[in-house]
């Protein structure tokens, strides 16, 4: 919400800081992969970063496997998960591409051939 709020401000440099601070907990937290790179996703996408977009996409659908892998984690061992496995993976990278995939949205990442390739091979 803080990063949210910064954003809605224009204030990328604290949003940035504070993704960067929520990158480092769901690590502390052992989150999975996923979740450590997501915070900073509305960030890179805000500032129209095109190589920061493109790292934190790539990140997120390499990873997008791990977004449950909190529930191996010692840290929460004293609660019952009913699942261990993400049964939605591949369902969510086509959601996930098809959004990176909205020309309005990503219309500042056009051109920029890895995006083109890295969309492509999912």
């Amino acid at each position: 919400m803080m990063i949210t709020k910064a954003l809605d401000k224009k204030d990328h440099k604290s949003a940035r800081f504070l993704a960067e601070k929520m990158c480092a907990l769901a690590g502390v937290f052992e989150m999975g992969k996923y979740n450590e790179c997501a915070t900073m996703f509305n960030v890179v996408v805000a500032e129209q970063n095109v190589e920061g977009t493109f790292n934190v996409v790539k990140q997120l659908l390499e990873n997008v496997d791990t977004i449950c892998d909190f529930q191996k984690s010692r840290l929460y061992k004293h609660i019952k998960f009913q699942d261990v496995e993400n049964p939605y993976a591949e369902e969510m990278k086509k959601e996930l591409i098809a959004g990176f995939q909205n020309e309005e949205d990503f219309a500042y990442m056009k051109g920029y051939k890895p995006w083109k390739k890295l969309l492509a091979k999912y």
